[in-house]
């Protein structure tokens, strides 16, 4: 079992960061679409209203396989012999 030392976890926390503030939320995503249940105009009038382009496409991807090649490990049953 690995411990996670404060040198991985400062380094976990900023790369958690920049995923959480440049990563479009909902009202971002569906600003542009036909949506009669969000009548902000708010919304709409945002600077930061996301569209998907290439380099969205291929972080998402790298994202998505970390993801999935970390499904193989196995982890420690917590509550043996408890």
């Amino acid at each position: 079992m690995t411990e996670l030392n404060p040198g991985n976890a400062i380094v976990i926390v900023i790369i958690g960061s920049v995923v959480v503030f440049k990563m479009p939320n909902v009202q971002q995503i569906m600003a542009n679409k036909n949506n009669y249940s969000c009548t902000d105009d708010n919304v709409t009038s945002s600077k930061r209203i996301w569209y998907p382009t290439i380099q969205n496409a291929l972080l998402i991807i790298v994202l998505a396989f970390f993801a999935l090649s970390s499904l193989h490990k196995q982890s420690p049953f917590l509550y043996f012999q408890f």
